[in-house]
């Protein structure tokens, strides 16, 4: 079976919606998310299994809306590793979602505004929580380009001036 009919397969079980319900995110290589970024960089998110978006909206519902960088940031009762996402994951789900035609902006508007909100002062971002304690806080490729990249691409009305500030500085960022 080839790598895609086995992603989509996997999204429409079971597992993958019990896979969701126990953590969205872990094992990161072979969680839901990276299935549906998969098949979302291939072009084809169009045929992510509903069951598996709706799955993750539900899921994504009940994570931390944060990136919580001292634990006394996170909400009571959440465990960091279970209950967050760093910005790359973030930002992949993100893209996979809003290709599917999922509007986030409806389902879960606090998600762009975390792209913005975890923006460093040299325009990246970064997903190592400890980044951001350090001066001057240093970004990550890694960490910027998929927040980058759900903003310019899935953007499906104009700008706000905070987002067209944060694609500028992000670009200043990539550019060097």
């Amino acid at each position: 079976m080839d790598t895609v009919q086995h992603s989509i397969d996997y999204l429409a079980s079971a597992d993958a919606l019990r896979a969701l319900e126990k953590n969205l995110y872990w094992p990161k290589w072979h969680a839901p998310w990276w299935h549906m970024t998969l098949l979302h960089e291939l072009g084809l998110a169009a045929q992510i299994p509903d069951r598996a978006a709706q799955g993750m909206v539900e899921a994504l519902k009940k994570i931390c809306p944060l990136f919580p960088l001292r634990p006394e940031e996170l909400p009571p009762g959440m465990d960091i590793v279970r209950d967050t996402m760093c910005h790359c994951g973030m930002g992949n789900i993100y893209q996979a979602l809003a290709a599917k035609g999922v509007d986030l902006d409806t389902e879960l508007p606090w998600m762009r505004a975390w792209f913005l909100r975890y923006q460093l002062p040299d325009g990246g971002l970064n997903c190592d929580g400890d980044a951001y304690l350090r001066e001057p806080p240093p970004s990550a490729m890694g960490g910027t380009i998929a927040p980058l990249e759900a903003v310019l691409l899935h953007t499906p009305r104009p700008y706000t001036p905070d987002e067209v500030r944060f694609l500028d500085a992000g670009a200043q960022c990539l550019m060097g």
